[in-house]
């Protein structure tokens, strides 16, 4: 159950480029599909076949980006002991004043 809305963020690119042509998306629907980390690895193949580096290179960067960003509040998440106390600080008090 856990791993479920990580498989949806692979499906989704999948999908995507199954069914599509990344170049015929619109600018918005394009901006998702990319924001989405697993639509590089999926496109990256058919652009270094036509010789689009510049993507592929972009995809990488932004991947490592993302994986420095994902270690980063990974470290924070559980340096905090948030994750095994149950606090979640100001959210847990804003839940408390709605529930009254």
């Amino acid at each position: 159950m856990l791993p479920l809305p990580l498989s949806g963020l692979a499906i989704v690119p999948m999908f995507a480029t199954m069914f599509t042509d990344v170049d015929v998306l619109g600018l918005p629907a394009k901006a998702v599909l990319f924001a989405i980390p697993f639509t590089h690895p999926i496109v990256a193949p058919k652009r270094l076949l036509f010789d689009d580096v510049d993507l592929v290179l972009a995809g990488i960067a932004y991947e490592v980006l993302f994986a420095v960003a994902a270690g980063w509040f990974a470290v924070k998440l559980f340096e905090s002991d948030r994750p095994i106390t149950g606090d979640a600080g100001w959210l847990d008090r804003l839940v408390r004043l709605v529930q009254q």
